[in-house]
């Protein structure tokens, strides 16, 4: 399977580790107020009771926004790893003699992911279109071209039809971005 870059929009499986990371750095930053929380007590002795009042205070309100946004933070890293869809995948691959093909299919749900792979050359045209009954609001193709030679994703997304003049040799990936659930479609991808 081709390396497949992010999306243009929906569920993205690098979102959660990122999500985690950002947790883990507010997490250590709770860490530090906790410490300094802790040498107030030194605060009361050097400046005086009124000033440090001013400086805990402080303290307790920036403690409690940042483990509310922590929390907030770790439940969504949480949430978005117990999501699943359904990943279909299908090599697209022409009859002998014929520069088309049609591909149908639902997508049951805005989690599942409907990929096809097709191999082309480059100065090829490329025209793919889909055709459904529910509104292009609902769901729409992108196309990722295969990666450059410096490895950045490059590709196409939020329409239902595109003609494409392909600019690498490689496998090209069309995948149907679904919002809404039961979306019923029909592919026909065209290389000449």
């Amino acid at each position: 399977m081709p390396a497949r870059g992010p999306r243009c929009r929906g569920y993205n499986h690098a979102a959660a580790p990122r999500l985690v990371a950002v947790g883990w750095k507010y997490l250590v930053s709770f860490g530090q107020l906790v410490d300094a929380g802790l040498q107030m007590k030194s605060e009361f002795r050097r400046h005086g009771t009124r000033t440090a009042e001013r400086r805990v205070a402080m303290t307790k309100l920036t403690l409690s926004m940042l483990s509310g946004t922590t929390l907030v933070i770790l439940l969504g890293a949480a949430s978005a790893l117990g999501q699943k869809g359904q990943v279909v995948e299908k090599n697209v691959e022409f009859a002998r003699g014929e520069s088309s093909a049609t591909v149908k299919g639902v997508v049951e749900s805005p989690l599942d992911s409907h990929i096809f792979h097709i191999r082309a050359r480059a100065g090829q045209t490329m025209v793919v279109q889909m055709i459904s009954s529910r509104p292009l609001r609902d769901a729409y193709l992108c196309v990722n071209y295969p990666l450059t030679e410096t490895g950045e994703n490059e590709g196409v997304c939020k329409k239902r039809r595109y003609k494409i003049k392909l600019p690498r040799d490689g496998g090209y990936e069309i995948y149907i971005e679904a919002i809404r659930a039961r979306i019923p479609y029909t592919i026909t991808i065209t290389v000449k």
